[in-house]
């Protein structure tokens, strides 16, 4: 389903889009115009010059939860993304407020060096300066420094995955398989990149949460983060990557039980032909999102209140959980900080 603000755009199914040289042909920003590096996703392939709307793989909700927190919002639309990459979502959300005439603050948190790098290129060359801006550093539960780690492969696109989380479940030998190392970087906390000064007096709009498992820890139900979460986030989109998330109840009790928002999604990840209103999804990043209605009362998506949204199956039921000689997140190499 398009979009309503999408059809003055796109008045056919396929969006004609010049590529530049080194740009992914193929990369689901295109049709907005957004041009994304070869290095940056998995290679390109062939150099076509068109693209039509996303595909219908685990990316469509967060488009969708994107839309509908602009779509919802008034004023200035406040954006975090955290765990950027390559700042895929802060200049995705730029170029379609843009269209809008919208005011647009969107901010992206990366701690990665070569994704810092990789974040800024893509700023520049997509002229998203200066709605979009970028913090080089870690998303913590404090603010400082922190133990970070990360890959030191030379192909940008094969340094996604590791995190703080890394470090804490004592998995060095993975790190050191992985071509890792650990370093030092600064570390910022949830309550005060919400108060970033790009943002002034308004909540954030839409914040996109991806720092690799760690979420549990930026997410801990201290009654700072109650308060900063509840005062100043409308839509949270948390990205899911190890097993052990798919057990997200700890996540629910803080955001719905505690703070009372509403969860419009929980899709565990890693599934195959993961049930959705729009057909079998092989989901590959899990998806956890709740709204918090005082601050976004109107938010709406095409599948909000369909049960396929909200997984009530088994919490371990992936497969590669049964590899675990723990129930859930118990035990001394597997445990959530």
């Amino acid at each position: 389903m398009v979009p309503v603000w999408l059809l003055p755009f796109l008045p056919y199914k396929t969006a004609f889009v010049p590529v530049k040289a080194g740009m992914d042909p193929h990369h689901e920003s295109l049709f907005l115009g957004v041009q994304t590096e070869c290095a940056f996703t998995n290679g390109c392939s062939s150099q076509a010059s068109q693209h039509g709307l996303p595909p219908l793989n685990d990316h469509i909700f967060e488009w969708h939860d994107l839309i509908a927190a602009i779509e919802c919002s008034t004023g200035q639309f406040n954006m975090l993304e955290l765990g950027a990459g390559w700042a895929k979502w802060i200049v995705d959300a730029t170029k379609i407020t843009r269209k809008l005439n919208r005011t647009t603050r969107a901010v992206g948190v990366e701690a990665q060096p070569i994704h810092c790098k990789m974040a800024r290129r893509h700023i520049l060359t997509n002229k998203a300066a200066p709605e979009a801006s970028l913090l080089c550093g870690a998303v913590a539960s404090f603010d400082g420094t922190v133990r970070f780690t990360v890959k030191t492969q030379k192909q940008p696109f094969h340094n996604y995955g590791f995190g703080i989380q890394h470090i804490y479940d004592g998995k060095q030998a993975e790190i050191e398989r992985g071509g890792g190392q650990i370093i030092t970087v600064p570390a910022f906390s949830l309550c005060t990149l919400l108060h970033l000064r790009a943002f002034g007096a308004k909540h954030v709009d839409f914040v996109s949460l991806d720092i690799q498992s760690f979420e549990h820890a930026v997410l801990n139900a201290t009654l700072e983060n109650l308060r900063c979460l509840d005062s100043r986030v409308a839509v949270l989109h948390i990205s899911l990557h190890r097993v052990e998330e798919n057990d997200a109840r700890e996540i629910q009790h803080t955001m719905s039980t505690l703070l009372k928002w509403q969860l419009v999604r929980y899709m565990p990840l890693w599934t195959r032909k993961h049930p959705t209103p729009f057909g079998p999804i092989n989901m590959v990043d899990g998806r956890l999102v709740f709204v918090n209605r005082k601050l976004a009362p109107s938010f709406t998506t095409v599948e909000l209140n369909n049960p396929l949204m909200i997984h009530k199956g088994t919490y371990t039921q992936h497969p590669n959980k049964k590899l675990s000689r723990q129930p859930d997140w118990k035990g001394p190499n597997d445990y959530i900080i």
